[in-house]
């Protein structure tokens, strides 16, 4: 149990942390020695969401030196140079029996894609993430609606939404 809550030797110090981009839903491709993060130490609570809102995903993590029981987070912006369209989502709650963990969040594309994600936690271990869900759109003009179906079957539906902006929505409210 010491080895589970940071305590004692690292199970595994010299395999180099790994961060995969995906490659148009196709496959995925390890750029963490590209992306400076690629170290030979334990990172086991991982953390990404667009913490700056510019509409790129951030990524945030912590070290744990063994040695001397110690941590440190560090902070990796994005700061990729692309145009592409976004959309993001920040689920509140509303009513104490609504939770946002496990909302569903439908992108209604005005192209007639549609986009789904699940607003879920357990990502990470020792972390949780936001409940804030983002979508990229590459070239989308333009956003017919966005759909959140709440864990107890009520909807919210934001129709015409702006692109490359986070939108607030919560249950029974519409926005």
């Amino acid at each position: 149990m010491p080895l589970f809550r940071g305590q004692g030797p690292s199970w595994n110090g010299y395999e180099h942390n790994a961060l995969l981009m995906n490659l148009s839903g196709k496959t995925f491709v390890n750029v963490a020695f590209l992306m400076g993060v690629s170290h030979e130490v334990d990172s086991r609570a991982a953390v990404s969401g667009d913490l700056d809102s510019d509409g790129r995903v951030d990524l945030l993590f912590e070290h744990k030196d063994h040695r001397n029981q110690q941590s440190s987070l560090y902070f990796l912006r994005n700061e990729f140079p692309v145009k592409n369209n976004w959309v993001g989502v920040h689920l509140r709650s509303r009513k104490a029996d609504v939770s946002p963990w496990g909302a569903k969040v439908l992108v209604r594309c005005g192209d007639g894609k549609e986009l789904l994600k699940h607003n879920l936690s357990g990502h990470s271990v020792w972390a949780q993430h936001a409940n804030s869900v983002h979508f990229g759109l590459g070239t989308i003009p333009n956003l017919r609606a966005i759909e959140v179906i709440w864990p107890d079957g009520s909807k919210t539906e934001l129709e015409q939404p702006a692109i490359n902006t986070y939108h607030v929505l919560q249950p029974s409210t519409g926005v």
